[in-house]
């Protein structure tokens, strides 16, 4: 099977590393220079927990349920790459917390992360209460 794989010519230079990993999954490594703003969000399917337990510099304790094997796996991540999990940052009721939910579960699995030095530009980050998916956003302040 081929595959075709389009990057924007602005990002091209930054592309160090593409990857097939099966058909429906590609891996993409890109360097983004420091100077340049980095956000990550994504359905990372982990659950970090309400505990900081060893990852206070990227996780600031205000999340939903129990830590899992997924959840680990992204507070490595976040600590390896020097990222902040935004949605662990501010004091939220539950509703405010929760990504999905249906009437056998209610998770927190999606995540917005930046970087730890940038970590002031993050304002707020919220989850938009609706039926089943859940918007999740942050409120960036970047000066112009």
């Amino acid at each position: 099977m081929e595959w075709v794989f389009l990057v924007d010519r602005e990002l091209r230079e930054s592309v160090v590393e593409l990857r097939r990993v099966n058909d429906r999954l590609m891996i993409i490594k890109l360097v983004v220079p420091h100077a340049e703003k980095l956000f990550i969000e994504g359905d990372f399917n982990g659950h970090i927990g309400s505990t900081v337990c060893g990852y206070d510099e990227v996780h600031e304790g205000f999340s939903f349920g129990e830590r899992n094997g997924g959840g680990t796996s992204l507070l490595d991540f976040t600590k390896a790459f020097g990222l902040v999990i935004a949605n662990s940052s501010f004091p939220k009721r539950e509703e405010h917390l929760v990504t999905f939910q249906n009437a056998l579960a209610q998770t927190q699995i999606d995540y917005l992360l930046l970087r730890r030095s940038d970590r002031g530009l993050c304002k707020d980050c919220k989850v938009i209460p609706g039926e089943i998916l859940r918007l999740l956003m942050m409120d960036v302040g970047i000066m112009v």
